[in-house]
Parts: C-alpha cells; sequence; structure tokens
C-alpha cells in the first residue's frame, strides 16, 4: 500500500506538501480567505478549503511546532488560530499529527543555522521536478521537506 506523507507549513503564508511513497504528490499554499473585523480585514486559514485538500485515507501529518518569537501579540494569536484550525480539522479526519520542532526537521536535513534559500535549494535538490513549482516559496519548500522528514523517519 502507497503510505502519504503530509508535511505543513502553518500559518497563513503556509503551504501544504502531500508525499506518496513513490514521491510522488501535491504542493499548494495553504488556503486562506479575508475575514472582516472592525479595524480591518485580516487574512484566516480557509478550513473548508483545507479539508478539500486532505487524503480522504488516513496519512501521516507532520507539522511544524512554531513558537512566537519576538513578534507582536497580533502575530502569535495569528499563528496560534491557524495551527487550531489545521489541528481541529486534522483531529475530525483521524490524522495522527506530529509536531516537529523547525530544530528537529532542519537538523536531519543539515540546515541548521542557515536561511530560507537553504530549505529552497535542499527541497529541489530532493525533488528537482517541482523546482518550478517551489519556485522562490520557503514555505512550499518547508512543507515538501516536512513530508520528506516524516518519510525518511518512517512516521
Amino acid at each position: 500500500m502507497n503510505k502519504i506523507y503530509i508535511g505543513i507549513d502553518p500559518g497563513v503564508t503556509g503551504a501544504i506538501a502531500i508525499l506518496h511513497d513513490d514521491d510522488s504528490g501535491f504542493l499548494e499554499k495553504l488556503p486562506t480567505r479575508r475575514v472582516p473585523n472592525k479595524s480591518r480585514r485580516e487574512k484566516r486559514i480557509d478550513g473548508r478549503e483545507f479539508y478539500k485538500l486532505i487524503p480522504k485515507i488516513r496519512s501521516t501529518v507532520v507539522l511544524e511546532k512554531t513558537q512566537p518569537m519576538r513578534d507582536s501579540a497580533m502575530t502569535a494569536f495569528s499563528m496560534g488560530q491557524s495551527r487550531g484550525i489545521l489541528y481541529g480539522i486534522l483531529d475530525a479526519c483521524m490524522m495522527p499529527v506530529f509536531d516537529v520542532t523547525p530544530q528537529q526537521w532542519k537538523k536531519h536535513f543539515g540546515l541548521i543555522g542557515k536561511g530560507k534559500d537553504a530549505s529552497i535549494a535542499k527541497a529541489v535538490e530532493l525533488y528537482p521536478r517541482w523546482k518550478e513549482r517551489i519556485g522562490r516559496n520557503h514555505n512550499l519548500a518547508e512543507a515538501l521537506l516536512l513530508a520528506r522528514y516524516g518519510k525518511d523517519l518512517g512516521l
């Protein structure tokens, strides 16, 4: 049976990679929608569209465990909200979710202390046919590396 690995770089600028054992799959930005509030329109993960991307068979999900750094409270709240939406949908789909820190998966690929361009280069090295799709988008590259991390570890 062809196992499926899902890598998710969370957040409103994040991405999802779905990777099969044979390295086929797809790579997309996380779907978002604009939501009005009192002072401005904000972007939020579109849960309905995200649900449509999830395979209907049990898959392994590797979700990057992000923590607020020196960002604003609004950024931290937005990231927490995004992760909550993703977790809720994945839980409803009965998908096992493995939280991994950036340090864990980056160490696996030799990317500790390296910038976003290094993530892009590593993803393209592993999956050259997706070079154009990845382009300069580090979120797409990192979602793909997260899926590959799950595959490499046999999660």
